[in-house]
């Protein structure tokens, strides 16, 4: 399992379609970080790819990062490990911020179901 480590988190590449995300505590992301891992996954997944965001830190979204949030290009799926209610709060809240993009997100209290899920979407993609 290949490791990098970004301005404001880590990834886990778990394969070539699929990275597990864990933002750095106590960051406030803005869009030039949604930018800049934008163009990792561009670079290093294929197309469409998953995301599972392991809420393992606390940390916070600007306005604008919240927008662009779930708009990345051949993004297929978001799996969010979630360890408490307030995390599930806020993540339902994510939700309901307009954007140009619908996209798929489901919460899970448990990694691998988490994992499992996301390779699933992968599995169905129709892009």
């Amino acid at each position: 399992m290949e490791f990098h480590q970004l301005s404001f988190c880590t990834i886990k590449i778990l394969r070539a379609d699929l990275a597990e995300v864990i933002i750095d505590d106590g960051v406030e992301v803005n869009i030039s970080q949604l930018n800049e891992v934008e163009t990792f996954f561009v670079d290093q997944l294929s197309a469409p790819f998953s995301l599972v965001m392991n809420k393992l830190n606390h940390y916070s979204f600007q306005f604008d990062a919240q927008v662009k949030m779930g708009t990345y290009e051949h993004l297929n799926s978001v799996a969010v490990i979630s360890y408490n209610k307030t995390t599930d709060t806020l993540t339902q809240a994510l939700l309901e911020v307009p954007r140009n993009k619908k996209w798929k997100l489901e919460v899970f209290s448990n990694r691998e179901k988490a994992i499992e899920w996301a390779k699933l979407q992968q599995a169905t993609s129709t892009e």
